[in-house]
């Protein structure tokens, strides 16, 4: 017989909840409280409510439509001030760029590459 069980908190505490396979039931017990014994049939049916119930709770924390947002709250000098700093790093990345393809290495380069002659066959 396989059994299987988990704490189940409520509003009033928590439940021992056990599920045991019975030949082709199950026997669901809410501590002392309560049982309850189904067919497959019936067992897919709790399992669908649960589900559903479950799904219903998901969609319900998740609806953040009525929550307070402090993308409200950015004012117009916050959006120039991200723009200014924006601008600023794009800048520094171009001269950098700029820097680094005019630096002495890639003057290397390109002067080796200016020299290669695919028909010397040094280059072979």
């Amino acid at each position: 017989m396989t059994v299987f069980n988990n704490t189940i908190k409520h509003d009033g505490g928590s439940h021992d909840v056990e599920v045991k396979v019975d030949g082709d039931q199950l026997v669901i017990r809410f501590g002392s409280s309560f049982t309850l014994r189904v067919d497959e049939k019936n067992a897919d049916k709790l399992r669908e409510l649960l589900y559903d119930g479950a799904r219903e709770l998901t969609i319900a924390r998740r609806n953040t439509s009525d929550v307070y947002s402090e993308v409200e709250e950015i004012s117009q000098e916050d959006l120039e001030a991200a723009q200014d700093m924006y601008n600023a790093i794009n800048n520094k990345m171009d001269e950098m760029t700029e820097q680094m393809m005019n630096g002495p290495v890639t003057t290397t380069i390109k002067n080796k590459l200016h020299d290669w002659n695919p028909n010397d066959p040094s280059n072979w």
